[in-house]
């Protein structure tokens, strides 16, 4: 098949779970298929060569080859949104971010035109205008979207106003096909009509970036290792925000070390934001801060070697959760894990024999409870026996996801779509003609043509040169933009 994956970022320029797992998954496609990525010019954390491995989350996997294509602009507002910082938040992106925007559709329609995919396979479309790259897409081409979160819920605000928006993204969604991760955030994505068909598949990990011992993949006993001057080894790690639950994993350390002896808690994540400074300087401030230890972010291949070394990991996620890829990824690494009970990943488990379960919203003392009785029963030990199993099982790219991924795509590729990729093209074309939501109008004078390349060639050098992306850095297709645009004085803003 030849494959065209869309997505707003992608590794090195990302925010969380959402592009390693975009790129894992292309990376398993390139290996047995034709793949195109079409992303945004990037530039969120300056120029490339200042990104640092740290940041990068996953090493690519060798010898794999697909093309980038980094035309798409810079999804800003959705970044600064999804910062989880109210000092950052800009109301002025919501266009780009939740709505149409026209030159983010026209560059979509003009490589599905140039690239002639057999599929669309979508992941995040926010922060890109994702109702025009839905509903150019679904026009055109076979689509799968790719859900990881609440699509329709994020950009409710912008278009619930828009009755014909509205109608557009129903109409796209119709045409087109959906695999979630968990049936936690289908809700979510139902708002504004329903995809023709949705698949539950659960997020995956690729099981050779684990350091998991020989004793924990034949299911063989292994020792509980002791924090400083003894007692359970516990982590917490991922996005240290309100919502994430990382107040309650410290406070149940907290309470575990008062009632029932000593735990030391290692928590690992960035603390750059309010919230986890706060936090941080809480632990400091508790009788027991010398076993609540802030560690702060490590690249995710450090990370996943040290998670074998810990007794349990305290992960009380939100039970709207969309998935939580820390609850398998401790699960690979033979950690045991508490977590909320139901959840997104807790879907794909069994309660009490795979993860020790907490109510959602459980109390410190609740979950410190939970960890002393599983401890006291043996159930922890039982656990780490199974651990590194059950995510083999089931969550394993290569032999499980993977494949099932590409079941999807080709059954969309034979049974989607419009008759011909020339009538799609034509279809989307009248779309993106028709549509008068960009903010720009031409004065008389250029032919209709000239003025939607125009349009399209202003933006795309307008959003490079907001975020500082120099042009050679940029495919040659940006660099005709930029030709264009210098003509583009026949436009002006309503």
């Amino acid at each position: 098949m030849r494959i065209m994956v869309v997505t707003n970022l992608f590794p090195p320029e990302m925010l969380g779970g959402y592009e390693v797992l975009c790129r894992e998954m292309t990376e398993y496609l390139a290996g047995r298929h034709e793949v195109r990525v079409l992303t945004s010019l990037g530039g969120l954390y300056g120029p490339r060569e200042a990104v640092t491995p740290d940041r990068d989350h996953g090493v690519p996997l060798p010898g794999v080859d697909y093309e980038l294509a980094q035309v798409l602009p810079a999804p800003v507002g959705y970044a600064l949104e999804r910062s989880h910082n109210p000092r950052l938040f800009d109301p002025g992106a919501t266009r780009l971010h939740r709505g149409f925007d026209q030159a983010s559709a026209a560059l979509l329609l003009r490589e599905i035109r140039d690239y002639r995919p057999d599929v669309v396979y979508m992941f995040n479309p926010l922060g890109s205008g994702p109702v025009g790259l839905l509903a150019v897409a679904a026009a055109s081409v076979p689509l799968v979207v790719h859900l990881e979160d609440a699509m329709d819920l994020t950009m409710a605000d912008a278009i619930r106003d828009d009755e014909p928006l509205r109608g557009l993204l129903a109409s796209a969604k119709a045409r087109a096909w959906a695999i979630s991760c968990s049936s936690v955030i289908l809700p979510g994505n139902a708002m504004f009509g329903s995809f023709e068909r949705v698949d539950l598949l659960p997020n995956w990990l690729r099981l050779g970036a684990f350091a998991v011992g020989a004793d924990d993949a034949t299911g063989g006993a292994r020792s509980t290792r002791t924090g400083e001057g003894g007692g359970i080894r516990a982590v917490s790690f991922g996005q240290i925000l309100a919502h994430k639950g990382v107040d309650r994993a410290v406070g149940a350390a907290e309470v575990y070390n008062d009632r029932h002896g000593a735990l030391t808690l290692d928590v690992f994540g960035d603390v750059g934001n309010p919230f986890a400074k706060e936090l941080q300087a809480r632990a400091e401030r508790s009788r027991h801060r010398d076993r609540l230890r802030f560690r702060g972010r490590l690249a995710r291949e450090r990370l996943l070697a040290e998670l074998p070394s810990y007794d349990v990991a305290l992960l009380p996620l939100p039970e709207s959760e969309p998935f939580g890829l820390v609850v398998i990824e401790a699960l690979a690494a033979g950690c045991p894990v508490v977590t909320t009970s139901p959840c997104g990943a807790t879907e794909w488990l069994s309660a009490s024999e795979e993860y020790v379960p907490v109510a959602p919203g459980a109390s410190p003392e609740a979950i410190a409870s939970a960890l002393h009785a599983a401890l006291g029963s043996g159930q922890l030990a039982r656990m780490r026996q199974r651990a590194a199993g059950v995510v083999a099982e089931r969550f394993d790219l290569e032999t499980v996801v993977g494949p099932r991924v590409e079941e999807i795509l080709a059954e969309a590729a034979a049974e989607l779509g419009p008759p011909s990729l020339e009538e799609g093209i034509r279809a989307a074309e009248r779309l993106l003609y028709m549509r008068r939501l960009s903010g720009w109008a031409a004065r008389p004078g250029p032919s209709r043509g000239d003025r939607f390349r125009y349009r399209l060639a202003d933006e795309v050098v307008a959003m490079g040169d907001r975020v500082g992306i120099p042009w050679g850095a940029v495919r040659d297709r940006a660099r005709r933009a930029g030709h264009l645009a210098r003509r583009a004085g026949t436009l002006r803003r309503r």
